[in-house]
C-alpha cells in the first residue's frame, strides 16, 4: 500500500480534511489506484487535542476505505 497525501488541514468551519491518493499493489490480481477526500467534524473548541482526534478519525475512516475498497 502506497499513500499519497495532498491535504490534511483543519478548517475553519469546524471540519478536517484529508485527502489525496492511495495505491494497492497485488501479486496476484489487479493493482489498484483510487482518489479519497474525507472530512471529519472537529469536536470541542478546536484546541490541539481536538484536531489531533479529528485527525486520527479522519486516518482511521482512511484505513476502513482501504481495507473494505482496496483490497479486494
Amino acid at each position: 500500500v502506497e499513500l499519497r497525501i495532498e491535504d490534511m488541514l483543519a478548517h475553519a468551519d469546524g471540519t478536517f480534511r484529508l485527502s489525496g491518493q492511495y495505491f494497492v499493489s497485488s501479486e496476484t490480481g489487479r493493482d489498484r489506484a483510487r482518489l479519497f477526500d474525507l472530512t471529519v467534524p472537529i469536536e470541542g473548541d478546536a484546541t490541539a487535542a481536538d484536531i489531533a482526534a479529528a485527525r486520527g478519525q479522519a486516518v482511521r475512516d482512511l484505513a476502513v476505505a482501504i481495507a473494505r475498497d482496496g483490497l479486494r
